[in-house]
């Protein structure tokens, strides 16, 4: 379990025993492990001689790093800010946080691709970004807007949850074909701090959302399809939405001592 604000992982057993914790230093809280213990996290980056990702053992030891960052003209660490996730076929992809970018490496970290997300939104607020890090205005200065909120994976798929008007959730295939668009059919404003996608016993996608406003709660949808009518009628941009709630859970007590605070999509 990573912390954020110590900048340390906690390590416990499959009961949830505490057993220690390992500090990981000048990192971002995106990690991830493979099956042989190793702990990937993604470093902060401050220029060309960066990596994007760092390897640890059970230590705290780093035993690798790789991947060259992106150069800026101003502001390289932010803009190189990822999320994490290894799929069943051992590939590690370094989704963007603030671009529509996605890179895929193999553990030893060579860069296998680099897709640049096929998504009109996307690619509308990784421009907004761009001219953001360029300004000389004061008032713009790493005002940056929220691309992908988190990420989850399935299988050898990656999704990733945006937030509009409404949060759509979009599923990336491992050669970064977008195959499909979720939308949350909710009435008001919903916003989702984190997600996991897995599957149910008759092998059906579920997901899980952690809602964050306007209750602290987690919510379980099932996948459903929808008729190219209910496209035009609910304005979808893709081909599914999130089905029937099939459960709905507070969060724990020790999760909701302070008031949920509403992102607003910038830094």
């Amino acid at each position: 379990m990573s912390e954020i604000d110590n900048y340390r992982i906690q390590m416990m057993d499959a009961s949830g025993v505490y057993k220690k914790f390992i500090r990981k230093y000048l990192t971002q809280y995106s990690m991830t492990c493979d099956d042989d213990n190793y702990i990937y996290i993604a470093p902060l980056v401050y220029g060309a001689e960066s990596r994007q990702v760092a390897v640890m053992n059970q230590e705290g030891e780093i035993i690798r790093a790789f991947g060259k960052p992106i150069v800026f003209p101003k502001d390289t660490t932010t803009l190189n800010h990822v999320y994490l996730e290894l799929n069943t076929n051992d590939e590690l992809f370094a989704i963007y946080r603030y671009l529509p970018i996605i890179r895929k490496y193999s553990k030893a970290g060579y860069l296998l691709a680099e897709y640049d997300l096929n998504n009109i939104a996307m690619t509308k607020i990784g421009q907004i970004n761009l001219d953001r890090n360029r300004s000389t205005k004061a008032k713009l200065l790493r005002r940056y807007i929220l691309n992908v909120v988190a990420t989850s994976i399935y299988k050898d798929h990656v999704f990733l949850l945006c937030h509009g008007m409404n949060p759509i959730i979009l599923e990336y295939d491992n050669e970064g074909q977008q195959r499909a668009v979720y939308q949350i059919n909710h009435v008001g404003q919903y916003v989702v701090g984190d997600f996991l996608v897995t599957e149910n016993d008759a092998g059906n996608k579920v997901f899980y959302l952690l809602q964050a406003f306007p209750e602290a709660r987690i919510d379980v949808y099932s996948e459903r399809s929808i008729s190219s009518k209910e496209a035009k009628d609910e304005k979808v941009v893709g081909s599914l939405l999130l089905g029937s709630l099939l459960s709905r859970s507070p969060w724990p007590v020790r999760f909701c001592q302070h008031e949920p605070v509403v992102p607003d999509g910038r830094m």
